[in-house]
């Protein structure tokens, strides 16, 4: 009999990403023989819920019995193998399992689709595992994790291309333009994954990147002193968001409160993931702004390990459901997550993290100049529509950033000489035009 949670994430994902069951696919991926990404995987099976019951018996690739078949490593392996050769095929153009999305606009976009396609990243183990252990057969949870990294919406999976899509780039456009980013963003509603997960573990993990400012710059909204205390000790958010983003809360969140969190995230995409990560920077509030507040290590260990003992310790006590309920309400008072502004703030975050490893490749020689940031921003903007007050607040950090970027490289010049300028280069330019 089907698990009445896997059904309901079944139903909720199908509706949302429109990827169609299709007897055979799983059997058939499932039979392929391993690909190189298998011993990656199989090192992180006996590191997924490691105190479950479930996933107790070791792995071993010796014949199995029908016992140990039961096993969750086993069921894990099985469906991470099947999961992967699917990936791996996709990105070959051997199999396809969803239905075409539309056709790239220009070079730049099918450069970046090519190199968005991934394989097995950790964190993934655990969003299969979880299937596994919610009763979720092989086949589910394979079903499950392909329509997860569907990346065309169900409205569009089977509409005709436009005649720009049809016709490639237009005419005039440039395919080589040089851009300072290394994937297309979803600035437009219809093009906006249904659930976006084959963007947190592609190359450079744009949606994690995009998500650690959005929560940022968020909590600010939602608690300005705790946001404070942050900002105060540099506790960014990278110190604790990856932990709770990529293995979608399951590392350590109560089995109880993580079904609901899913049920959410099934129902409302990856909104339901910026909401349960400021739901939990509510809980963690009140210890962090304990006594004027923790220090970097403090607060570092805390939303690292010690929240999860206290969520914990409230569902011993019957009170944990309540209190994330109560922390979501006031997210949800504070913030409307209006899909404008926040697809404004993933473009500020993608064109800072790209800035910054243009910064490190280029090293002392040359830095981008802030004109250039800012001009890539436009350029996104004028491609999408997407108004340009909306991101015009989002530009004043950019300053900072070179700002931090040319104190690294000072510092580089002092322990190693110049690299000889090309002709033509410029050096850092600090007063272009704003962005609006």
């Amino acid at each position: 009999m089907e698990c009445m949670d896997c059904g309901r994430w079944s139903a909720s994902a199908l509706e949302r990403s429109g990827v169609l069951h299709i007897p055979g696919r799983y059997a058939e991926c499932a039979a392929r023989a391993p690909t190189a990404s298998e011993a990656v995987f199989r090192r992180d099976l006996a590191r997924t819920f490691p105190g479950d019951e479930l996933f107790a018996e070791p792995f071993d690739a010796t014949p199995r019995s029908s016992c140990v078949e039961r096993s969750g490593q086993y069921a894990l392996r099985d469906v991470l193998h099947a999961f992967v050769v699917h990936l791996e095929s996709e990105r070959a153009g051997a199999l396809e399992l969803a239905p075409p999305a539309a056709a790239p606009s220009s070079a730049r976009e099918a450069a970046s689709a090519a190199e968005s396609s991934v394989t097995y990243v950790q964190g993934m183990n655990f969003v299969a595992g979880h299937m596994v252990r919610s009763g979720a057969t092989r086949e589910q949870a394979f079903w499950l994790m392909v329509r997860l990294w569907s990346e065309a919406p169900a409205a569009r999976m089977c509409e005709p291309a436009s005649p720009r899509q049809q016709g490639g780039q237009e005419s005039g456009e440039r395919a080589d333009a040089p851009h300072l980013l290394s994937h297309p963003l979803p600035m437009d509603r219809e093009r906006t994954p249904p659930y976006g997960l084959r963007a947190v573990y592609s190359e450079g993990l744009p949606k994690l990147v995009g998500t650690m400012y959005i929560v940022e710059r968020l909590l600010e909204r939602v608690h300005a002193p705790l946001h404070g205390l942050l900002m105060r000790e540099e506790v960014r958010a990278c110190v604790y968001i990856p932990q709770w983003v990529l293995p979608l809360f399951c590392h350590r969140l109560p089995r109880r409160a993580l079904t609901l969190v899913w049920d959410e995230f099934f129902r409302d995409g990856w909104i339901a993931v910026l909401r349960t990560c400021l739901a939990l920077l509510l809980l963690s509030a009140p210890t962090l702004l304990r006594n004027g507040g923790l220090s970097f290590e403090r607060c570092t260990l805390h939303l690292t390990a010690t929240l999860w003992d206290d969520l914990h310790k409230l569902e011993a006590r019957g009170e944990l459901r309540r209190a994330m309920d109560v922390a979501r309400a006031t997210v949800d008072d504070a913030i409307d997550f209006d899909p404008e502004e926040l697809r404004a703030m993933d473009a500020a975050a993608q064109i800072e993290a790209a800035a910054a490893l243009e910064g490190r490749r280029l090293g002392s020689r040359r830095l981008p100049s802030l004109k250039e940031l800012r001009g890539s921003m436009r350029t996104y903007m004028d491609e999408t529509g997407v108004p340009r007050d909306r991101v015009a607040a989002d530009a004043a950090h950019l300053e900072v950033l070179l700002g931090q970027l040319a104190l690294a490289s000072a510092n580089r010049r002092h322990h190693r000489r110049a690299a000889p300028r090309a002709s033509g280069e410029e050096e850092l330019c600090r007063g272009d035009c704003a962005v609006a």
